[in-house]
């Protein structure tokens, strides 16, 4: 059996993460001001309106959600919801094109932190792990993620840590599983996807 990391260093977060969270603001920002200083017919503040809903959707696709293992539990942030999943209310995991944890009364929680069909993602992690023993990258094909073995096997591998935790951990009634809607998220959601239609009838 495989030595398993520390629960707390079983963490889904890239190292791109807080690049996009701080450099998708400044770049909105920065529209805004063009858009501010612009002449009513550039039609700049529709841009704007474009770039902050992109930008938005960037960071909630791929920066916000979360895997992390804990000494006894399980966070699960997805875009709407985080889940708190004791390990011992875990009855199986699926992993694939994606990861998927089973609860104990067959409910089904998705991980959309960890997928092995976004190639953006893949491709960004697969420029973390070449890149930290020194490597530059070359052509597109050093860090591709059918070229490196990244994709399905990301899925795979967290599954592998989890299965290897619940094997040790004592049954635990679903009843202790929490869900919380990521209310300021989805509010803010619901905000960014009506810039666009009112910047668009105001221009």
């Amino acid at each position: 059996m495989g030595a398993v990391p520390p629960p707390s260093a079983l963490s889904s977060r890239p190292r791109f993460a807080p690049l996009l969270s701080i450099g998708l603001p400044v770049l909105v920002l920065a529209v805004v001001v063009v858009a501010a200083v612009s002449p009513p017919e550039w039609g700049a503040w529709r841009m704007a309106a474009f770039v902050a809903a992109f930008s938005w959707y960037a960071w909630l696709l791929w920066a916000w959600p979360l895997l992390e293992i804990e000494a006894e539990t399980v966070r699960v942030r997805n875009a709407l919801w985080t889940w708190r999943l004791p390990l011992g209310a875990i009855a199986g995991v699926q992993s694939g094109r994606g990861l998927t944890l089973i609860l104990r009364d067959a409910t089904k929680v998705p991980v959309t932190a960890v997928t092995g069909s976004d190639i953006v993602v893949e491709s960004m992690r697969n420029v973390e792990a070449y890149t930290e023993g020194g490597h530059f990258v070359r052509n597109a094909s050093d860090v591709s993620p059918s070229a490196r073995g990244i994709g399905a096997g990301e899925t795979a591998a967290w599954a592998r840590r989890i299965e290897v935790l619940l094997r040790e951990a004592a049954p635990v009634p679903v009843s202790e599983v929490s869900r919380r809607l990521n209310v300021a998220v989805a509010a803010a959601s619901v905000v960014v996807t009506a810039l666009v239609p009112i910047a668009i009838a105001l221009t």
